[in-house]
């Protein structure tokens, strides 16, 4: 399960690919720059940048951030208005699209609140709390006599807390959704509790040649030329734009070299845990075999959909490639690091 967290990027040291292997040291940070709400390195991000850095930083920060299904989204107005990245809304916007138009293709803007329209099972969650609760399932998962009865009672203990947040947390009109999230292999575990919106609308989106332009190719990799954002609308219980204290102003002056940047947002496990042994295992055969699976699944897609496109149309058929191809640049990329000898000798050290 996915914790959510915040992720300070900053400019990458230059690696030590002419070293040899036996002298490349690691550095402090060489396992990457993440941190979750619950463990944050306050007094780090004090000293080293400059600012106050507590607990009210982290409250306006985690509120103001929201998760959407398989993306993160932020709000950008007092009146529940939510930037997104276009992919994150690809989805929504061909289950709103009616008979006769293509907005996935045309774009599509909303001039007033009558004209948002709702996406049909999409949600929004935010973060209202984030609580340890090791000692609630871990005595127990120490009795255990077997691997079996050990998920049985991780699942029933989950459950309990579930419980006792929802009940803990619960107001008139809210949507209260409780994830408990093992932390560092089931070291710790975390309960987060969210407030979940199912009432979002699409408020504007490019046209897709403008929302993906440079695909896969380019994205993560150059400062895109891409309009790659959607704007959605989250209303409240009583059918009325949801109305919240914590949202994030749009900057005027723009990032500066030697700013910190923070993305909040709901990332995926790292690898901090990973012993060499698991490493050279996915460098050998899981990573090549996932890249395998992925590009041959793309090059069938795409020689479908460029046979049928009607049909691949009906069946969403781009979202799915745009989905695959994603994936594929990731394990691309993750066989490209695990092949580099200086980031394998970092590791090792």
């Amino acid at each position: 399960m996915k914790p959510f967290g915040v992720l300070l990027l900053t400019l990458p040291l230059a690696l030590a690919a002419q070293q040899p292997s036996d002298t490349i040291r690691a550095g402090r940070f060489d396992n990457g720059k993440m941190w979750t709400f619950e463990y944050p390195p306050d007094r780090y991000f004090t000293e080293t940048y400059g600012f106050a850095a507590d607990s009210a930083w982290f409250s306006r920060a985690r509120l103001g951030a929201l998760r959407v299904p398989g993306c993160s989204a932020s709000f950008v107005s007092p009146y529940g208005l939510v930037v997104t990245n276009h992919h994150c809304s690809r989805e929504g916007i061909v289950a709103v699209t009616k008979p006769g138009e293509l907005l996935l293709d045309s774009g599509f803007v909303a001039h007033s609140l009558a004209e948002e329209r709702r996406m049909p099972d999409f949600f929004a969650d935010q973060l209202l709390a984030v609580q340890d609760v090791t000692d609630q399932i871990v005595p127990q998962l120490d009795r255990a006599p077997n691997d079996s009865v050990r998920n049985a009672w991780r699942r029933e203990a989950g459950l309990v807390v579930q419980g006792m947040l929802r009940t803990q947390y619960a107001h008139p009109g809210d949507s209260i959704w409780v994830q408990v999230v093992a932390l560092y292999n089931g070291g710790r575990y975390s309960a987060y509790v969210f407030r979940r919106f199912t009432d979002v609308r699409l408020v504007a989106a490019p046209e897709l040649q403008m929302g993906f332009f440079g695909g896969d190719p380019d994205n993560f990799t150059y400062p895109r030329y891409a309009l790659d954002f959607s704007v959605l609308r989250i209303y409240g219980a009583d059918g009325k734009p949801y109305e919240t204290t914590s949202w994030f102003r749009w900057g005027s002056d723009g990032v500066k070299p030697g700013d910190p940047v923070f993305v909040i947002g709901n990332p995926g496990a790292t690898s901090r845990l990973k012993p060499m042994s698991q490493l050279e295992y996915e460098r050998a055969v899981s990573v090549p075999a996932q890249v395998w699976f992925l590009d041959s699944r793309l090059q069938a897609l795409r020689a479908f959909y460029e046979t049928h496109k009607a049909t691949g149309d009906s069946l969403d058929m781009r979202n799915w490639m745009f989905g695959v191809s994603n994936s594929l640049k990731s394990a691309q990329g993750r066989l490209g690091a695990l092949l580099d000898p200086a980031i394998l000798a970092r590791r090792r050290d």
